[in-house]
């Protein structure tokens, strides 16, 4: 090869099935927020009076799938609460802070509060593991190195466990499903 040539470099190929079925929930999941988006605005009007929970993976998902159903609720009357439940934070504590930030900015762009917002406070990519875990008591640790719940906005400026009861809670299955449960039944939402 003459060095005038290109020189080719070898493509990094990733072969683990978890790695490729990651991308493809990543990208249906973008494809479905867009079509959502789409079809919020043909909605027709919803009642009045209703209390809407839109419930998200983490940060952005809110955004992505459900901005038109938010702001048409909100111009209408209804009340609506974002539950957060991961802090997208697979690059790090600093990252998932800064798209809790985000989130907040998009919302107050519809027109709803920070207080109207809750993060659980979960760990990005996290959920798999609580899920699969072989006790509900068994604490996992997030790709970002954290075991516990936290937030520094949104309902609070806490994770919501830390809103519930004053200490952020364990990245455990009774954890979690308990969270989620008290959020329910705290909310009482029409609509999810």
């Amino acid at each position: 090869m003459k060095d005038t040539d290109i020189k080719q470099i070898a493509p990094i190929h990733i072969s683990t099935a978890a790695s490729s079925l990651s991308l493809a929930v990543t990208m249906a999941n973008h494809i479905f927020a867009v079509i959502v988006v789409f079809l919020s605005c043909l909605a027709p009007s919803v009642a009045q009076g209703k209390n809407i929970v839109i419930l998200a993976p983490h940060p952005d998902d809110e955004v992505l799938c459900c901005a038109g159903i938010i702001y048409n609720a909100l111009q209408q009357g209804n009340s609506v609460t974002i539950v957060v439940v991961t802090n997208g934070d697979f690059s790090g504590v600093s990252s998932g802070l800064e798209r809790e930030g985000e989130t907040i900015s998009g919302m107050a762009v519809l027109g709803l509060s920070e207080q109207n917002v809750i993060f659980m406070g979960y760990g990005d990519q996290a959920l798999q593991g609580l899920y699969r875990s072989t006790s509900p008591t068994t604490v996992i640790t997030s790709p970002a190195g954290q075991t516990q719940t936290y937030a520094t906005r949104g309902l609070g400026g806490v994770s919501y466990h830390q809103y519930l009861t004053g200490v952020p809670g364990p990245y455990n299955r009774q954890t979690i499903l308990s969270d989620m449960e008290a959020m329910l039944q705290n909310l009482q939402p029409s609509d999810v």
